[in-house]
């Protein structure tokens, strides 16, 4: 996992923690090349558990490695350009 940090320039986000539904949501709003983005995760209890989910939650996008750290970084380091357009097409 270290390694997928390390991939790139730093991510530079503000995290929020909301709860809802009996749960904690971790939702970070991302800065820099990559302001517009936020996404949203919440620990659930067990494997099984089925959250409610906010109203202001998006897409699934949980296993998906277009959203990882190490991706992210990726685009910021490759050309923050192509970050912006990244974002314009993930909507």
């Amino acid at each position: 996992m270290e390694e997928e940090f390390s991939a790139g320039p730093a991510l530079e986000k503000h995290r929020h923690e909301v709860d809802f539904g009996g749960l904690t949501w971790q939702v970070d709003e991302y800065l820099g090349p990559l302001a517009g983005l936020v996404t949203a995760d919440v620990e659930l209890p067990d494997e099984d558990a089925v959250p409610a989910l906010p109203a202001w939650a998006g897409r699934e996008i949980t296993g998906d490695p277009t959203f990882s750290s190490g991706r992210l970084a990726e685009l910021i380091r490759e050309d923050p350009a192509d970050a912006r357009a990244f974002l314009i097409a993930a909507r």
